[in-house]
């Protein structure tokens, strides 16, 4: 078997949650000497004591490391400089930005070879470095954790349900509000915010939260450590609802059309890999606006969507229609064609595409 190092992190944000479904399909393909980036792993899925022997052996490995293997390193993509060994370096990295600022470019630029999730990053890449060796390799969903088999949504309760850390990308400064205008006096209508972010301080999420608190029919959730626990959750809602103005993947997304749920999301950035006209109720981005939170982003990384008017406006109206087509039948909402898709999208055929990469390089 060929001999790789894996850089990532393994936990349940994000990069965790790519990075322990990659290394678990990679160890099957390869000699994976395994290099985890934090403080510690906490793999998001209850793991066997299979996992955990396989996993110590792998980071042993790095007692008597070949340091001219190649390395695939998943993460940031403005802290991709550091590399083990001497070996040729692919990155694989989700970025939500439409601009590369000057150390986005220099880290990228230090990979030999680079790896992106969508077509969408991809263009963006290429404008930027438009000689940098780079391909497309989409993310995967675990089936056998998030399926259509075991849901069971609250039967006289519509649910929406929005997965991801509180911040104004994640359009959560005008969720509440367009859920609250959809429904202005329905009590049979909830919406579940699993959105807790552990990058803010006590006060950003009091301001959060108590925007949300304002509906009693909203209920924000804490994080949960397993994608089991997470696909639990989500069998029981029966609409996800992402009015995202930048997305470098959205796991959760994928995850909800692999459970059948119907899917609100915006027709923008990273998760058009995936999303379309028939697996999901797209909003129409008209305009962008600048990318500025004040937070995360200061306006140096280019523009995002505008959800002012017309989106939001559709925002509204597709809450409605879901809340409808649920009154007349509760039991319908299935999203035929959301399965199909994530039928496609496995992590087996991920890793195998990350592995052709960074053995080419």
């Amino acid at each position: 078997m060929k001999k790789i190092h894996l850089m990532t992190a393994i936990n349940s944000l994000g990069y965790g949650v790519v990075g322990w479904n990659v290394y678990k399909e990679l160890a099957k393909l390869a000699d994976v000497t395994l290099w985890y980036i934090g403080n510690d792993i906490t793999p998001p899925t209850q793991a066997t004591s299979e996992d955990g022997e396989r996993v110590r052996a792998d980071i042993a490995k790095q007692d008597d490391l070949d340091y001219t293997a190649p390395i695939l390193k998943i993460w940031h993509e403005f802290q991709l400089a550091e590399r083990i060994g001497k070996g040729p370096l692919t990155a694989l990295s989700f970025c939500e930005v439409s601009e590369l600022n000057t150390r986005r470019i220099t880290h990228l630029s230090s990979a030999d070879k680079l790896v992106l999730p969508s077509e969408w990053m991809a263009d963006i890449t290429r404008r930027h470095l438009p000689d940098k060796s780079l391909c497309v390799v989409p993310m995967g969903v675990d089936r056998t954790v998030f399926n259509e088999f075991n849901n069971n949504p609250p039967p006289h309760v519509c649910t929406f349900f929005n997965c991801g850390k509180w911040e104004v990308r994640k359009g959560h400064d005008i969720l509440h509000r367009a859920f609250s205008e959809a429904f202005p006096t329905e009590t049979d209508v909830q919406l579940l915010m699993m959105t807790e972010n552990p990058f803010l301080s006590d006060q950003q999420k009091n301001y959060w939260e108590g925007l949300y608190r304002q509906d009693r029919r909203i209920k924000t959730m804490a994080r949960v450590t397993h994608q089991q626990e997470l696909a639990e959750i989500m069998s029981k809602v029966d609409c996800g609802v992402f009015p995202a103005r930048a997305e470098g993947w959205n796991l959760e997304a994928l995850e909800l059309m692999s459970m059948g749920k119907e899917l609100i999301i915006t027709n923008y950035s990273a998760h058009t890999q995936f999303c379309n006209s028939d697996n999901a109720r797209l909003i129409d981005i008209v305009e962008e606006e600048p990318m500025y939170d004040g937070l995360w982003f200061k306006g140096d990384c280019g523009s995002w969507a505008s959800l002012e008017g017309q989106p939001y406006d559709q925002l509204v109206a597709e809450l409605r229609s879901v809340y409808k087509q649920w009154q007349d039948n509760p039991s319908g909402l299935v999203n035929t064609a959301g399965i199909e898709t994530a039928q496609k999208s496995s992590w087996e055929t991920t890793a195998k595409q990350l592995l052709e990469a960074t053995l080419e390089c």
